[in-house]
This record gives C-alpha cells, sequence and structure tokens, in this order.
C-alpha cells in the first residue's frame, strides 16, 4: 500500500506543480504585454518645432513651396549647364536630381509622393528656362 500510495502522491504532486506553473505563467504573461505597451505606448511623441515659425507669412507645412523652390532651381542649374556644354535638345527627365526628386526634402515636410511630383513638375520648368536662356 506504500507504494499505491507514493505513486499517487507524486502524480498529485506532479499535477499541482504543473497548475501551478500554468498560473504563474498565465498571470506573468499579461503582466509583460502591459508592460511593454506602458513602457512603448506613454512615451511622449516628439514634436519637430520649426525654428522659423515666429516669421509672419512662414508656414510650418510648406511642402509645395519648397518642392517648386528647390526644383525650379535644381532644374534651371542643369538647363544652364547642358546649354554651356552644346547639347543640342532639352533632356530634363535624364537627370538623376529629377528621377530621384526629393532633394531639399526633409521628414518635418511630409509625404515624399506629393513632394516628388511637385518638385518634377518645378525642375522641367527651370530646366526649360535655363536651358533656352530665360529668367
Amino acid at each position: 500500500m506504500t507504494k499505491k500510495g507514493t505513486v499517487f502522491e507524486r502524480v498529485r504532486n506532479l499535477a499541482s506543480a504543473a497548475l501551478l506553473v500554468a498560473g504563474i505563467a498565465g498571470l506573468a504573461a499579461p503582466d509583460a504585454q502591459a508592460q511593454y505597451y506602458r513602457r512603448h505606448r506613454t512615451q511622449p511623441r516628439r514634436v519637430y518645432v520649426n525654428p522659423y515659425s515666429h516669421y509672419p507669412g512662414y508656414t510650418t507645412n510648406n511642402l509645395y513651396a519648397r518642392a517648386q523652390q528647390q526644383g525650379y532651381s535644381d532644374g534651371y542649374a542643369r538647363g544652364r549647364y547642358d546649354r554651356s556644354i552644346g547639347q543640342r535638345t532639352p533632356r530634363p527627365q535624364g537627370h538623376g536630381a529629377f528621377q530621384y526628386g526629393l532633394n531639399g526634402w526633409t521628414r518635418e515636410l511630409g509625404s515624399t509622393g506629393i513632394y516628388r511630383e511637385y518638385y518634377r513638375q518645378s525642375f522641367v520648368r527651370g530646366y526649360q528656362d535655363g536651358f533656352y536662356g530665360r529668367r
């Protein structure tokens, strides 16, 4: 009888230990998950503060103006260069700056797709003005 009792006790102790480990693991997982969310979700978001925002007429999200200004000046310079080396036909799309289309872009400006679109439009306009000697 002592052997049966010891086997039964061992099984019971093993089952109790398994339930205890499962319970601890079940309690620890939500706690670890909660710690992760507390640590990563409650950090303050970085807010970009534009140093020029106190000037009148300056907006913090000047994506369009910046893209047009940068694109035109880059295109104008490359158009003048192509004219100076004697290129016969204007080809603004062949320049790396036109293909890349992100010169002057910063993260604070926002969407790269919109910036590229306005940059390339202005690049072509500036390139033609530079190539044909207009200003």
